[in-house]
């Protein structure tokens, strides 16, 4: 779609600019703006993320309550090495 193009530029060219500097300098709606395939696809990821951190931020209560690195990681859905990486 040519407005996806027209934002993978804009997001290359123009990092600096957050959303709203981007779609006031367009004159591009909100609604418009979240039908196209950049901010769908950076949403998920951005939700994706968060449910990563959200998982690791139990890491810790999680090893006071006795649970190995390794059981964390499995029960999480985690990997071993993203556990590992919380300090302990």
């Amino acid at each position: 779609m040519e407005l996806d193009f027209i934002e993978q530029i804009l997001s290359s060219k123009f990092k600096e600019l957050n959303r709203e500097e981007i779609q006031a300098m367009l004159g591009i709606k909100e609604e418009l703006l979240k039908e196209t395939g950049f901010y769908k696809q950076t949403f998920e990821e951005g939700k994706l993320e968060g449910e990563v951190q959200g998982k690791l931020k139990t890491v810790p209560l999680l090893r006071r309550l006795g649970l190995s690195d390794e059981a964390i990681a499995r029960e999480l859905g985690l990997s071993l090495k993203d556990v590992q990486e919380v300090p302990k």
